[in-house]
């Protein structure tokens, strides 16, 4: 029997990592009340636009499909009715529009702002002897995959937030798999050429994981 999906859960493909602290938690920040607080685990995932050339129908406009729908399904369960829906300004939504900052890599493409306590399950492309996904870590060479600008696969969790910090729509960053490399932000190679897609010489992607002004309509 298939296992139900958790309310919010949605599954992004072939989106790019930029400013991932995945392997250790950022630095410590102050919450809504001032105080210090740990830093998260957390990373921006990028969509591309239509009309954009990396843009791939099918594909980019579903994760948007699927964002939407997992935001209107978790604002239903916290809030009822969509006349009961509170207006969020753009900076308390996670999917957020690139074009508004001023960051490399942004301009065309839409974001998702994840992130967790909790370190999220990251893996590579391939499984091992037991078809269970190889998870990546520091020790095995990881973050030469998880790099700011790679293509990877996500699970995100969208949640909202009602409580003394105030109303928001939030993504919590479950789980990252690389995909295959990408330009770097900084634009040096993340790896060795000649270590490139040696073991990924198939053309088969189907090996994945799985209150004041309007936000925009992203979601």
């Amino acid at each position: 029997m298939a296992t139900e999906t958790p309310l919010g859960e949605v599954i992004l493909k072939e989106v790019y990592l930029s400013f991932a602290d995945i392997f250790k938690p950022g630095k410590p920040q102050k919450n809504d009340d001032g105080e210090m607080v740990p830093g998260k685990f957390k990373a921006n995932l990028l969509i591309p636009k239509k009309g954009q050339e990396d843009f791939k129908p099918g594909v980019h406009d579903a994760n948007l499909a699927k964002l939407k729908a997992a935001s209107e399904q978790v604002k239903t369960d916290k809030w009822g009715k969509p006349e009961k829906w509170p207006k969020l300004k753009a900076d308390r939504v996670f999917l957020r529009d690139g074009d508004q900052e001023d960051w490399a890599g942004y301009e065309g493409r839409f974001y998702v702002s994840a992130n967790n306590q909790n370190q999220p399950v990251l893996v590579d492309r391939k499984k091992d002897g037991k078809g269970k996904w190889i998870e990546l870590t520091v020790q095995n060479g990881g973050p030469s995959k998880l790099y700011a600008g790679a293509v990877v696969n996500a699970i995100v969790r969208v949640w909202a937030q009602d409580n003394q910090h105030g109303k928001r729509l939030n993504a919590s960053l479950e789980s990252v798999q690389f995909v295959r490399d990408g330009e770097k932000f900084s634009g040096a190679a993340p790896v060795d050429p000649n270590e490139k897609f040696e073991d990924f010489d198939d053309e088969d992607d189907g090996d994945t994981i799985g209150e004041d002004e309007d936000d925009s309509g992203l979601v």
